[in-house]
């Protein structure tokens, strides 16, 4: 009663006071957050997060720096200098990250054509009527690939790298590593949300092997691997439900 008769006397004789106040602070915390790189929707997402209970993080550029670098180049069949020129020609036609990373590392390259982007999986091309392939697993996953080449992707998916496969029309010339250092400040910041009782999970298109590695190097225990952009809207949507 004394707090109801008090919020009365106080809208009655101040409105200007209680009116102001609110969008102040809103805006205070807002532009204190984009300082910071948080960005909120609107005020009522911002008064909201007292209620978060599960953070999903997406591993590249959030708990990575977002600036991958190629690490190893592992030829099949097929001379490194081609497999760079080729590699060059179709990463220079995208602006994905990954893309980017490969396409610096490939000083030199080869004209291509019919470039297409296959969202999530990586992207097709043509060169002396011969069709290339540049992406993850399931990019490739009609090619029926070697043990060895399998067990090297394995071995460098396991040190936490994105592996990149380019195939020459049915077979596997290639792989590509490509790691992107962790931010260090992630894991402080994942302990500090797993104190308060968040549950924390990782989702990421790298396959399982990678997942694993870079989740467990920030301590994440829960993580979805292999997800498309979609897959990632839908994995929101289940845990909200």
């Amino acid at each position: 009663h004394c707090v109801t008769y008090a919020i009365s006397v106080l809208v009655v004789s101040c409105p200007c006071a209680l009116g102001l106040a609110t969008p102040v602070a809103v805006m205070t915390a807002t532009g204190k957050a984009a300082s910071l790189g948080v960005l909120y929707k609107d005020a009522e997402n911002l008064q909201k997060t007292c209620e978060i209970n599960c953070v999903l993080l997406d591993k590249t550029a959030t708990i990575t720096e977002g600036k991958p670098r190629v690490t190893d180049v592992l030829t099949f069949g097929e001379k490194e200098d081609r497999v760079k020129a080729i590699a060059g020609g179709i990463e220079n036609n995208s602006n994905h990250p990954l893309a980017k990373c490969i396409s610096e590392y490939c000083a030199s390259s080869v004209k291509v054509d019919g470039f297409e982007y296959v969202v999530g999986k990586g992207a097709k091309a043509v060169e002396c009527g011969k069709k290339y392939l540049l992406g993850n697993a399931a990019l490739v996953g009609h090619i029926k690939i070697q043990s060895k080449i399998k067990d090297a992707a394995g071995r460098l998916a396991k040190e936490g790298k994105t592996v990149m496969y380019l195939a020459e029309d049915d077979r596997i010339i290639a792989l590509i590593a490509v790691a992107d250092s962790i931010k260090p400040s992630s894991a402080e910041a994942i302990a500090l949300l797993k104190n308060r009782g968040i549950r924390v999970a990782m989702l990421t298109g790298d396959n399982e092997a990678t997942a694993k590695a870079v989740a467990a190097s920030v301590g994440i225990d829960d993580y979805v691997a292999e997800v498309l952009p979609e897959d990632k809207l839908r994995t929101v949507e289940n845990v909200q439900k």
